[in-house]
């Protein structure tokens, strides 16, 4: 009885442990947004599901290196931008060459953003690619404790 128990946990155990979800992406304003399981996930968290996938990991990698760059030269930019606007509100004299540069960094992060996004969405859809189509459930395996004529017992019903 207790082999049959343990074997039931193992076996359970295991079907959980294979039970893998695609991660669905949308496309949004601005890029791309991803989730898995109802649950919306950073570029940290993409690398994190796809790091057994070596291709998909690298492309989520430079993904993130080159969204990081991009949000530091768009924070940058704004910020170049914002500082002779405000002073101009202000009603002081504001550098205007100051703000153009401001403005050319901004131009040059949106591109670095929507690449760094375009690469996460390949490395997803790589991801998405090798799951195999055994090992994705539409429901998940469930455990459940029955009893009958013949005893206690447990049930697995995926």
């Amino acid at each position: 009885m207790k082999k049959n128990i343990v074997l039931l946990l193992f076996t359970f155990c295991l079907s959980s442990t294979f039970y893998a979800q695609r991660i669905e992406s949308k496309k949004v304003f601005g890029g791309y947004q991803f989730e898995q399981d109802g649950k919306m996930l950073s570029l940290k968290d993409l690398q994190n599901l796809v790091e057994g996938n070596k291709q998909a990991f690298t492309l989520v990698k430079k993904a993130r290196n080159g969204n990081t760059f991009a949000t530091i030269l768009g924070i940058a930019g704004g910020g170049m931008v914002g500082f002779p606007l405000g002073t101009a509100i202000g009603g002081g004299d504001p550098n205007w060459t100051f703000a153009a540069i401001g403005g050319g960094l901004i131009v040059v992060a949106l591109p670095l953003s929507n690449s760094a996004y375009r690469k996460a969405k390949e490395a997803v859809d790589m991801y998405n690619a090798t799951l195999s189509t055994t090992n994705t459930f539409s429901v998940k395996p469930q455990l459940h404790l029955i009893t009958n004529s013949n005893g206690v017992g447990f049930s697995l019903h995926f």
